[in-house]
């Protein structure tokens, strides 16, 4: 519930870490967007206030915090404007559900980790994360939509060896590599 919670994206590419030893104060950490080999991001990622990186064109979509609001949306459907005023956000790809009801329907046999962030008509925000390689993205989309979760709007996070979560000791599922970049979520 976005109401309960405030949303930070943690950015620290000198330092990459597990999720589970990023920040224990919070509620929920889990991986964020895509990063390259020295871990910058790709995409863009705005953490605090403070943008990194460059943000995806007619593709993929973006998880934002601004006016202290989080929301979901398709840079497709609702493009990113240099200069936009946002407190956090990060990128990710593909669309897993479009905001017309569609959703990522491309073939594919790679089955892996992933992490996914979608948003509910009511505004509720949404974390999926599947530890094991149980999931193609189309079957991770189907799923999605077939659930009774009720999903307006997501999208894929960075899987595989990033996926990860950690909301306390006895509820996480770290990820396999450190990472340069998590959400946060802290409790009003």
């Amino acid at each position: 519930d976005p109401q309960s919670f405030a949303f930070r994206v943690l950015y620290a590419p000198g330092a990459p870490r597990f999720v589970a030893q990023w920040d224990r104060s919070a509620q929920l950490v889990f991986n964020a967007g895509y990063f390259d080999e020295k871990n910058a991001a790709l995409g863009l990622l705005v953490s605090d206030g403070k943008t990194f990186g460059r943000s995806y064109e007619g593709i993929g979509g973006m998880f934002a915090v601004a006016g202290g609001a989080p929301v979901v949306r398709s840079l497709a459907a609702q493009p990113y404007r240099r200069g936009e005023p946002l407190a956090q956000a990060v990128q990710g790809f593909p669309m897993l559900i479009y905001p017309d009801g569609s959703t990522f329907a491309k073939e594919d046999s790679v089955r892996a980790r992933r992490t996914a962030l979608g948003q509910d008509a009511s505004g509720k925000m949404y974390l999926v994360v599947a530890p094991h390689a149980a999931f193609t993205l189309t079957e991770l989309a189907r799923w999605l939509r077939d659930s009774k979760l009720g999903l307006t709007i997501a999208f894929n996070l960075d899987g595989g060896g990033s996926t990860g979560y950690y909301a306390g000791p006895n509820d996480a599922i770290d990820s396999l590599t450190p990472i340069p970049a998590v959400v946060a979520a802290y409790s009003r």
